[in-house]
């Protein structure tokens, strides 16, 4: 029997993945005819995914591996660890160099990982099940009593962080483009125009630099 490698929170892992803070979530994307939306199934470890006959080992370790890459470039960027806890919760940000001299910033580690059905290649070199990295994020600002919502690297809600299976478009698989400029305070995910300017070519208007 595997070991269940279960990692929601910094303090449950056991070193079992190089990241710290992270978890792993898995969305398993069946096709749903012509329909707009996919059924999405969430899993919380990498035995989860590995135990589902739509995916091989080799599978969920590749996705997980690529959305831990991905994670770090597109989730949001906050220029101090308050305000990137108040909308991911206490011990959910990592802090990263942004080069000599310049400073650091935060963003919040990866909640999960979705992938799907279909056979996605991307520039990266990547081959095989779609996936793309989920956070979990508290709309309002964090608080204990309230359940964390699943969400994508630009702000797209994918439900409770409780639920383990949700409706999503075809989109939400696309990959994101990657940040370069921080978010103020309860910013994150606010609204769709703000969301475009994430890539570093925003006008007045976009996240903060």
């Amino acid at each position: 029997m595997k070991r269940s490698q279960h990692v929601l929170l910094p303090r449950l892992r056991k070193g079992v993945f190089p990241a710290k803070r992270l978890a792993v979530a898995i969305a398993a994307v069946v096709a749903a005819g012509c329909s707009m939306k996919q059924e999405a199934k969430i899993f919380t470890s990498v035995d989860e995914c590995e135990s589902d006959a739509n995916y091989t080992q080799e599978e969920c370790a590749a996705a997980y591996e690529k959305a831990l890459e991905d994670a770090r470039k597109t989730a949001p960027r906050y220029s101090s660890r308050s305000d990137c806890e108040y909308e991911f919760g206490p011990g959910s940000c990592q802090s990263y160099s942004s080069g000599p001299g310049i400073g650091s910033y935060f963003i919040p580690a990866m909640a999960g990982f979705m992938i799907g059905q279909a056979l996605q290649h991307r520039s990266n070199g990547y081959y095989g099940p779609a996936y793309n990295p989920v956070f979990y994020h508290y709309d309002g600002g964090y608080n204990r009593n309230r359940a964390p919502v699943w969400t994508t690297a630009d702000g797209t809600s994918l439900g409770n962080g409780n639920k383990r299976s949700v409706n999503v478009g075809k989109s939400t698989f696309n990959p994101k483009p990657a940040v370069t400029r921080t978010v103020s305070r309860g910013g994150f995910g606010s609204t769709a125009s703000a969301k475009s300017s994430w890539g570093g070519s925003s006008r007045s208007g976009g996240w903060g630099g």
